[in-house]
């Protein structure tokens, strides 16, 4: 068996971006308490709080732009918590990557580039497991 966390960035032309993303982690049961630890870890040396709380959250957004929980940190306390947490799931070989992305303008309906993505990403979850 197998925890998956997934998250989508819709496409928006106005910015240039056609691509309807979905990504996510992909960990197997066994192994969830042990990253589970590393990341309170991180989150207590972040945060000093071991509680899952909204506050004590990590969304890569969020710190990229100093907003909610990282308002008031320097670009390089930011910068260097997305190095932590890029290389915790870059180097930990029981965490799989899987993604999948649509090209909105590709496809005759364009409003349907959800459904296909993760349609797509579910089924490439189901090749990594």
């Amino acid at each position: 068996m197998y925890v998956g966390y997934f998250d989508e960035v819709k496409a928006d032309r106005t910015q240039g971006r056609n691509d309807y993303l979905v990504a996510g982690l992909i960990i197997p049961m066994d192994q969830v308490g042990a990253i589970e630890g590393q990341v309170t870890a991180l989150a207590e040396e972040t945060f000093k709080s071991r509680e899952l709380v909204a506050e004590t959250e990590f969304h890569a957004d969020h710190i990229y732009r100093g907003r909610e929980n990282f308002k008031g940190k320097s670009l390089a306390e930011r910068a260097a918590l997305l190095g932590k947490i890029a290389k915790f799931i870059g180097e930990n070989q029981y965490v799989s990557k899987v993604y999948a992305a649509i090209d909105s303008s590709r496809i005759y309906n364009p409003e349907q580039a959800a459904e296909f993505a993760f349609a797509h990403f579910v089924e490439r979850v189901q090749m990594c497991v």
